[in-house]
This record gives C-alpha cells, sequence and structure tokens, in this order.
C-alpha cells in the first residue's frame, strides 16, 4: 500500500490561494486592523523582522516572548503600594490582554473564515495521478483530497485540523507550549508575595493565549503513529507539496 504525504504545495498546484500571503490579502480586505496589531505586538517574534519575514513564515513568527513580556509588564505595571489610589492587582493581567486579545481570532476564528472559502479554481490546474486506494497524511486544513480526487475521509489523516471542524485546527508553533510557559513563569515570580493576584492572572492569560497558536507536536505524533500502524503493509511514501531546504 501507498502513504502519500501531503504539503501546501499540493493545494498551491491546483492554484489555490493558500500561501500566508494569501491569508495576509485576505486579511487586508476584510480584517484590516489586526494586520496592525499583528505586526505591531512587541512581545511576538515577529516584531523584529519586516514586514515579508513575519509573513514568508508566519507560524514561526507567532511565538510568544513571554519572559520578555512578563518582565516588561511587572517593571512598568506592578502594584504600587505607595500610591494614594488603590493598587491595580489586575493591572498586569490587563496588559496581557491588550497586547494578545487579538491572538485567538488571528489564529482561529478569522483563519478558519479564510481557508474555509479557499476553493480549487475549475480546470485550472494539472490533475495529479494519485492511487485512490492509499491511505494520506495531509499538511492541509483544505479538503482537496476528499472534493478533487473523491478520497474516502477514512483514509486521510489532517494531522493540523481540518476546514470540517475549528476546533481541529492547529495555526501556530511548537515553541508556544502553554504548560512549558505557565511552569517556567510561575517557578520565576512565585515567591512574590502578591503572587495570587498579581502574576498569576497573567501567566494564566499568557499561557492561554499561546496555547491559541500552538502546534502539539507530541499528540501529534501519536495519532500519526497510530494511523500509520493501522495499514499494516505501507511499502511505498510518496511525498508531494513539502519543500526542504538545500544542505
Amino acid at each position: 500500500m501507498k502513504l502519500y504525504i501531503i504539503g501546501n504545495g499540493f493545494d498551491l498546484n491546483h492554484g489555490m490561494k493558500t500561501a500566508y500571503w494569501d491569508y495576509r490579502e485576505f486579511l487586508a480586505q476584510n480584517h484590516s486592523t489586526i494586520i496592525r496589531e499583528y505586526e505591531n505586538s512587541p512581545y511576538l517574534r515577529a516584531y523584529n523582522y519586516n514586514s515579508d519575514s513575519r509573513w514568508s513564515d508566519l507560524e514561526s513568527y507567532l511565538r510568544i516572548e513571554f519572559e520578555e513580556c512578563m518582565s516588561d509588564l511587572s517593571g512598568n505595571y506592578y502594584p504600587d503600594m505607595n500610591s494614594e489610589r488603590t493598587p491595580g492587582w489586575d493591572d498586569i493581567a490587563i496588559e496581557v490582554d491588550n497586547n494578545f486579545s487579538f491572538m485567538e481570532l488571528f489564529t482561529k476564528e478569522y483563519f478558519y473564515e479564510w481557508i474555509y472559502d479557499v476553493q480549487v479554481p475549475n480546470g485550472l490546474f494539472k490533475r495529479e495521478d494519485i492511487d485512490k486506494t492509499a491511505s494520506f497524511v495531509t499538511f492541509n486544513y483544505t479538503k482537496t483530497l476528499e472534493d478533487t480526487y473523491y478520497i474516502p475521509s477514512d483514509n486521510i489523516l489532517h494531522i493540523h485540523g481540518s476546514v470540517d471542524d475549528l476546533s481541529t485546527i492547529q495555526f501556530g508553533t511548537p515553541e508556544n507550549h502553554p504548560d512549558s510557559i505557565y511552569s517556567s513563569l510561575e517557578n520565576q515570580y512565585s515567591d512574590d508575595d502578591f503572587y495570587n493576584v498579581t502574576y498569576a492572572p497573567a501567566i494564566g492569560k499568557i499561557s492561554a493565549y499561546a496555547n491559541s497558536a500552538y502546534k502539539n507536536l507530541q499528540d501529534n505524533f501519536s495519532i500519526l503513529r497510530n494511523f500509520v500502524l493501522g495499514y499494516s503493509k505501507i511499502d511505498e511514501v510518496i511525498i508531494m507539496g513539502h519543500s526542504y531546504p538545500l544542505m
């Protein structure tokens, strides 16, 4: 049995507008303010790069610089016990929201809205010669295999989720591991006398925003392994639509 590994180049070869820059163009036409929020967010990796770089490797640049973020916000918004006004116990958490509230729209709702409407242009592509009895692991969210080649859905693993279900979509980077971020910040700030009312809410929010742009490699590997082991006679692997840098 053949196993196909399908990447985004497969959809692009079918004339589909599924590049990161196509997502930017969709946002520019429909939700333009969120482009500025992403590009101007000082605590994302993207902030230190030009616009082309921010979008050419978009998911990687969604990495939250959580240590820098918490250091800056705690330095600027930690409650002032000497102030005449009531200490702003939740000021740090409020600033976390101010910096990252766009994230879930960017990686979930708006992303899904875009990818859901991407279609294969009629007659504007060269149909691939694909064995319809094979099994398929696709890194694409689209249903090109199902809708264009009529591959049974039981033979396909959408490893990063599918347009069939928003809750399955993974768009982001493995570096945004929410539990690791939470533990790291908790270990760093938990000795503070006011940790529970100042840092804890902010750390919870940062880890939640990280989770909205997180790819869980460990879980994905387990799902992939179980899928592949379900086909005991795979004797050929065909890779389509993936690119690799020259070594």
